[in-house]
């Protein structure tokens, strides 16, 4: 694997991003994937994409980060692919 593994918590307002030990409860995975700004993505984030707005989450049964839709009765997953990477928009942290 050549990506690099990081994690992101919160404690308060501030954001930090550090090797961590003792968070887990309120880690967020870094994707190896960057936003159309070169802005890291992470799981939590909400992205624009293709017009629409995608909330980012690990899905353990799949092995895998995907896009979440909350607009429509059923989920719409898809994805998150790097060669898109530069598509994506961080709209919410």
């Amino acid at each position: 694997m050549d990506r690099e593994i990081k994690f992101r918590y919160w404690l308060g307002k501030k954001r930090k991003v550090e090797l961590l030990s003792n968070f887990y409860d309120n880690l967020e995975q870094f994707t190896g994937i960057l936003d159309k700004d070169g802005n890291e993505i992470y799981e939590n984030d909400y992205i624009k994409w293709q017009g629409k707005t995608y909330l980012v989450k690990f899905l353990v049964h799949k092995a895998g980060f995907y896009l979440l839709e909350k607009n429509t009765v059923d989920d719409i997953q898809r994805g998150l692919r790097t060669k898109r990477q530069y598509e994506y928009e961080i709209i919410k942290k």
